[in-house]
């Protein structure tokens, strides 16, 4: 909107809020790769010893791990809100103002101390938000490839010796079966996880190369105006269809968010009386049938008749 865009105070405003966003960008990217790499220390924890998985990740724990994850975070792209300051002006006769995002590398008043300070902090953040989290999340899932990899190998030796020791019987079909569907989701769970190494690594690398430059204060105009909001658009495409393929590949998350979903839509009040409306019509309607069948066979002589039945419509209602 025009009154906003030429209105001097909004733009004050907005340029000193600027470096603010920039920090929030960079601490909600850092959380959800350590969201990713959780993910992966679960999976491949459950993969390894699934009957002590129910006993691990508790709620406790979980909020727990995300105030740490949050609070790595905000530590670790701390130096956004102190690497940059905004200069004004005025253009335009006087009449607009523009403010401009100045390193304060550029300004000869500030403190050796702090620009290696700042160098330090951004080599870290490159390391331990994009690095480490890439060279975890690889080896967590290949662990399970190699998990799988090995179930499937013992139970093929297993199935082999039940065959050279038994005759063909329906145990064994129906044995022999359950390998294949076993080998069928091996395979789908395999492909899934080496789609999410592939995706991580191709999306997030790239996002560092602009802070390496800025390390070695090679960073260009063309990187600030090009590749940067297009790497940063590729980063978060990454994140999106990571979450896709760690959540949405799996059935059992599919179900659990269908039930969710419709716990939070059955929670609004507009809907919740509608359905308790049908609902209740609907129950009226399955007593008044039950009643009219069960006394229609009462009145008969076959007891047992009427039994079953009033079982198999109780069921079906």
């Amino acid at each position: 909107m025009e009154y906003f865009y030429m209105w001097n105070a909004y733009r004050i405003f907005f340029y000193k809020v600027q470096v603010l966003c920039i920090y929030l960008t960079n601490v909600f990217s850092s959380m959800t790769s350590y969201f990713i790499l959780a993910v992966s220390v679960e999976r491949s924890f459950g993969v390894r010893t699934p009957l002590q998985l129910q006993y691990t990740w508790r709620a406790k724990k979980v909020i727990t791990t995300m105030i740490l994850i949050a609070w790595i975070s905000c530590t670790l792209c701390g130096y956004h809100l102190i690497e940059y300051k905004h200069g004004f002006t005025m253009i335009m006769n006087g009449t607009t103002l523009y403010g401009m995002p100045i390193n304060i590398a550029t300004i000869p008043s500030t403190s050796k101390t702090l620009l290696k300070l700042i160098k330090y902090w951004k080599t870290a953040q490159i390391i331990f938000t994009i690095f480490v989290p890439t060279i975890c999340i690889s080896i967590l899932n290949i662990q399970i490839i190699l998990v799988l990899r090995k179930s499937e190998f013992l139970l093929l030796q297993q199935q082999q010796q039940q065959n050279s020791d038994s005759t063909e019987h329906p145990a064994v079909r129906s044995r022999s079966s359950d390998h294949e569907a076993r080998n069928r989701r091996d395979l789908k769970v395999t492909f899934t996880v080496l789609a999410i190494i592939g995706c991580y690594i191709v999306t997030h690398v790239p996002s560092a190369v602009p802070f390496i430059l800025e390390i070695f204060e090679k960073h260009s105009v063309f990187m600030s105006m090009y590749y940067q909001p297009l790497s940063n658009c590729w980063t978060l495409m990454g994140k999106v269809a990571n979450f896709v393929l760690f959540c949405l590949s799996s059935v059992y998350f599919r179900k659990r968010l269908m039930k969710i979903l419709k716990r939070r839509i059955n929670a609004i009040p507009f809907l919740r009386r509608r359905q308790k409306k049908y609902s209740g019509v609907s129950s009226e309607r399955s007593i008044k049938s039950q009643a009219i069948k069960l006394q229609k066979y009462k009145n008969g002589n076959d007891k047992d008749s009427a039994h079953r039945q009033s079982s198999i419509v109780t069921q079906l209602e």
